[in-house]
């Protein structure tokens, strides 16, 4: 099936001859067994039953199924955040061992990198995913165990060349872990490109409403696969069901929504690069965007994302503060992947964590402001943007 018919139907039940139009959601915490020999079977093969709710669920086992559907095959878990997902993978995957990850990641994994890490006894270096030369040196020289890199990078947008980067970390022995969250399978399977692991956090475009915490894993080994299952019973960072159906609802439409995000995103990027109060302008769909062509590529035609970034020519936390207060449609809020258009301010909300050295390292300047495009109209979009930097 097309993904787009795959949204639709992946993640339903048959109850007998019949099957609903929505999977029903079971929020039992434990099940009750006749037989002791039943239980006891289940025990030893969870994937045979359900037996507590900490192990397993029949809602998000559904979840499960049409996310492992959609990233185009593989065996899926869910958890409670998508920072659980990545930190199961750390867990099993990075803990005592080697790590190299790309600089400019989500601010929260790149503190979980710098500061947990060495904790737990591995180690972590910091190389350009975009920086081939570098990559290449890092994986033959220092010879690392996990490569940690994201679709597209959290908040400028770069892209990153996931054929060749698994490439090269296979040839040197090393697993890769792919966030894969701003470009949702809908754009990217980084799974048939060969990566070990993907990660989607659910909050963002696979559920796409503002109403749901939750991640995604998405391996293609059973050890892995058994792996991260251990862990998250281990740490109880199970998904709830209501969160597990509403995800499965918010997929029904991912392939539409994305469109629209998608090309609401390129054209107020093509009026944002021509404003004269923005100095540079982050979006791959722009021809001057220096990923453009690897992106094109790896998308397939679909689109660039709905987000982007922009640097403010003025380059101060007031100037970047006042447009954001002056936005009247797209809303100030620390997320993204939402049917509604929001602003962030990364300095202080997703970046937070970094010192203003870690920031500036990687880009983060004080006049950054990121955008998450949701459905609206474009021409009010546009408006909104354009009353908001003309003031």
């Amino acid at each position: 099936m097309k993904f787009e018919t795959l949204t639709v139907h992946s993640g339903h039940q048959r109850q007998g001859g019949i099957l609903p139009s929505s999977p029903p959601i079971e929020r039992a915490a434990s099940w009750a067994f006749d037989a002791m020999a039943d239980l006891d079977a289940v025990f030893e093969d969870p994937s045979s039953g359900y037996d507590y709710g900490r192990d397993n669920m029949p809602t998000p086992a559904l979840l499960e199924e049409a996310i492992s559907a959609l990233q185009g095959g593989g065996r899926t878990q869910v958890f409670a955040t998508g920072m659980a997902a990545i930190a199961a993978v750390l867990a099993t995957a990075g803990s005592g061992r080697r790590v190299l990850a790309a600089p400019d990641l989500y601010g929260a994994t790149y503190a979980m990198l710098n500061a947990w890490l060495p904790e737990s006894g591995g180690e972590v270096r910091f190389v350009s995913a975009q920086d081939h030369e570098a990559v290449r040196d890092a994986l033959q020289n220092w010879r690392p165990h996990l490569l940690v890199v994201e679709t597209l990078s959290n908040p400028l947008v770069k892209v990153s060349d996931l054929g060749w980067l698994v490439e090269q970390a296979r040839s040197a022995g090393c697993k890769t872990l792919v966030d894969n969250t701003f470009a949702s399978p809908y754009l990217c399977r980084p799974l048939e490109l060969g990566a070990d692991y993907v990660v989607e956090s659910l909050t963002k475009y696979l559920n796409g409403h503002g109403d749901v915490l939750g991640g995604s894993v998405t391996v293609n080994d059973d050890e892995s696969y058994t792996a991260l299952n251990l862990h998250r019973k281990r740490f109880g960072a199970t998904l709830d069901p209501q969160a597990a159906w509403l995800t499965l609802r918010g997929i029904r439409t991912l392939a539409l929504r994305l469109h629209q995000q998608c090309s609401n995103a390129l054209v107020l990027a093509e009026f944002l690069s021509g404003h004269p109060a923005v100095a540079t302008i982050y979006y791959p769909g722009l021809d001057s965007h220096p990923g453009h062509e690897t992106a094109a590529r790896l998308f397939g035609g679909r689109g660039y994302g709905g987000v982007l970034a922009f640097d403010l020519d003025a380059g101060t936390r007031a100037a970047a503060w006042a447009v954001m207060e002056r936005l009247q449609i797209a809303w100030r809020a620390a997320t993204l992947g939402d049917v509604a258009t929001l602003v962030a301010y990364p300095a202080h909300a997703s970046h937070r964590a970094l010192t203003v050295e870690q920031r500036q390292a990687i880009g983060i300047g004080d006049g950054l402001i990121r955008v998450s495009v949701g459905i609206e109209d474009p021409d009010d979009i546009i408006d909104d943007f354009a009353q908001a930097l003309d003031d």
